[in-house]
């Protein structure tokens, strides 16, 4: 009976946590942000219980919109946004280049929202983390907090270069894939790319 009683006990604390996160509304809106020089990015935004409510928002943009641990911030009364950066992380080259000034375009974009009151913060790591330090750098006074992870500050000593040169290990596989919307990915790419990059590292140490 005791056994019997502890596991009525688990089951209808188990059913609590369900109904909390179900009594959590994750309704899910899509936008097309428009940044400073007219370029729209996808963004994904996540509200916690209504959209109608004003809540501090956390903020992720990297390859997709997406936010880790998105379900956890609704539940703790956050809204969440995630935003896709240009040409689906950069990989036609432009990684970094403007990912401070859409950052903070972003972060403005959010500030100006009815279900924004104010308070932003971003949360991520690798470039979900350096997407973070950069948005920074630009100030928006929206901007409270950062929560960067896995990620260096230099981006020219570490990551993909290491002092100007290219980190093999960080290019040579997934990442030097053409994944760009507006380009036909090459399956090849990758064997190509790692060989010239042996071929040019064997020149300069041997």
């Amino acid at each position: 009976m005791a056994c019997l009683n502890k596991m009525r006990k688990r089951w209808m604390a188990t059913l609590f946590l369900l109904l909390s996160t179900c009594r959590v509304s994750q309704a899910q809106e899509i936008f097309a942000v428009p940044m400073r020089d007219r370029v729209k990015l996808t963004t994904k935004v996540w509200y916690s219980e209504s959209k109608d409510l004003r809540k501090p928002v956390v903020l992720s943009r990297a390859y997709n919109a997406s936010v880790a641990g998105q379900s956890r911030f609704n539940a703790a009364g956050y809204h969440c946004a995630g935003q896709a950066t240009r040409c689906g992380g950069g990989v036609d080259g432009s990684r970094f280049m403007y990912d401070a000034q859409d950052g903070y375009d972003c972060i403005d974009w959010i500030s100006k929202q009815p279900w924004c009151d104010g308070n932003v913060v971003m949360y991520g790591k690798s470039y979900w983390g350096k997407t973070q330090l950069l948005a920074a750098m630009e100030q928006h006074p929206t901007l409270k907090a950062i929560v960067p992870q896995n990620m260096g500050i230099g981006s020219w000593k570490s990551g993909y270069r290491c002092y100007g040169a290219v980190a093999l290990a960080m290019t040579a596989h997934g990442r030097a894939g053409n994944r760009c919307p507006y380009r036909k990915f090459d399956p090849s790419l990758l064997a190509r790319t790692y060989d010239k990059m042996v071929r040019l590292i064997s020149t300069i140490f041997w």
